[in-house]
């Protein structure tokens, strides 16, 4: 009976004495045992390693800034829920997020961030959430989307959970964008008659580049709904000239056209002007956040 009782061994993975290692959060503790998840986390195996080579566990508490008490006792829940617990709702993973962020808890951060369906997210809930998750390229895309959409393809719950200093910059870069694209689109360049464009023939080249300005330009610009970026305009022009008949505007006027309007580095740098604007807006608030792009 010894013989047997002494040949049996403890499985590995459950045989770990308790590894106790403080948090604060918001002032306030929590006592966790953080051996369950060692190596579920760079910041648990380097506290798992510290304690346990010490023998005595980490004195000081390991201080988490900027999270709440809310979120912490979120996150303290969601890993010691049993699998018969009711489902995580959707505050609780927004809150469980920017621990599991700071904690670079990897596998939570991907649970959440798939229970949270981003793919069918409004702008505005995946703008908030790459806020939570610090996740550069998810932000800088929302932004984007934000400023280039009307404000109400978000609902106002989801806006409202942005920081107020996040939506001021938003709305003022919407604005500075929309008079932008007024400009441009009530600013018809006019195509000078080229050398072999006879008078006659001009008067109808003329006619048909206000033609293809207004429905290539200037309606799409102005179309509150869904406009087209700054930056499509020469395709949007390419395509308009496109549509039209040969007849209808000479091949001297189409190539003034092509390299005096299209593609002229002074029309380049108005076609990038949206671009800038949304540069600016997104330095504008990664910074704030401390979180450059």
């Amino acid at each position: 009976m010894m013989d047997a009782a002494a040949s049996k061994q403890f499985h590995p993975n459950f045989a770990r004495p308790p590894v106790y290692i403080i948090f604060e959060a918001d002032h306030t503790l929590y006592k966790l045992d953080i051996t369950p998840f060692r190596d579920s986390s760079e910041v648990f195996h380097s506290l798992y390693l510290d304690a346990t080579s010490h023998g005595q566990g980490v004195p000081n508490p390991y201080v988490l800034n900027g999270i709440t008490e809310k979120q912490m006792s979120a996150f303290c829940g969601y890993i010691q829920r049993l699998s018969w617990d009711p489902p995580v709702s959707r505050d609780d993973l927004l809150d469980i997020l920017p621990v599991a962020c700071t904690l670079k808890v990897h596998p939570i951060v991907d649970h959440c961030l798939s229970c949270l369906n981003l793919d069918s997210a409004s702008f505005a809930f995946r703008l908030f959430v790459s806020i939570q998750s610090r996740d550069k390229d998810l932000m800088v895309d929302s932004i984007r989307a934000m400023i280039q959409n009307p404000l109400s393809a978000s609902p106002s719950a989801d806006i409202s959970r942005l920081p107020l200093h996040v939506y001021i910059t938003i709305t003022r870069a919407r604005e500075t964008l929309s008079r932008q694209k007024q400009e441009v689109a009530r600013f018809e360049p006019d195509i000078a008659r080229a050398a072999g464009c006879s008078s006659r023939k001009h008067r109808q080249c003329d006619k048909t580049w206000k033609k293809i300005w207004s429905e290539s330009i200037c309606v799409p610009l102005l179309q509150p709904d869904s406009p087209i970026k700054l930056a499509d305009g020469p395709m949007m022009l390419r395509k308009g000239i496109r549509q039209v008949p040969v007849t209808d505007i000479s091949k001297e006027c189409l190539r003034h056209v092509r390299r005096d309007i299209i593609s002229h580095p002074k029309w380049l740098t108005v076609w990038g002007r949206g671009d800038i604007i949304e540069c600016e807006a997104i330095e504008k608030i990664t910074v704030a956040l401390d979180l450059h792009p």
